[in-house]
């Protein structure tokens, strides 16, 4: 895991090393392999967002920038640069994403809070 964690592209995304860790976290959880669904991306956008997965989800499925990097673990990326055209992707439900997305600030919430 601390190796995945390690070459993760945390820094475009603005993530720490501890985020990464619970992201992958909740992205392997049961929860989350349960609510997600199958989007097919047209030939077209696929070959144009090649190594650019974030501008994939960002601007052609409309996934919000909070829930991005879940959705790019999910389907196995390490880096937004590793897209290579794939046509099937993952997509974890927008309801599912939020909950994470609101357990991961309050996680950081109390980190800060027993740092100090």
């Amino acid at each position: 895991m601390t190796n995945v964690i390690s070459m993760l592209d945390s820094d475009s995304m603005g993530l720490d090393k501890h985020t990464i860790h619970d992201i992958i976290s909740i992205a392997s959880s049961d929860v989350v392999k349960n609510n997600t669904h199958i989007v097919t991306v047209d030939p077209v956008n696929a070959n144009r967002y090649k190594g650019n997965l974030f501008g994939l989800l960002k601007n052609v499925l409309d996934i919000p920038n909070s829930a991005i990097y879940i959705n790019m673990v999910i389907n196995g990326y390490k880096s937004s640069l590793e897209y290579n055209g794939k046509l099937q992707l993952k997509i974890l439900d927008p309801n599912v994403g939020e909950e994470v997305v609101n357990l991961l600030n309050e996680q950081k919430v109390l980190k800060k809070d027993m740092e100090g």
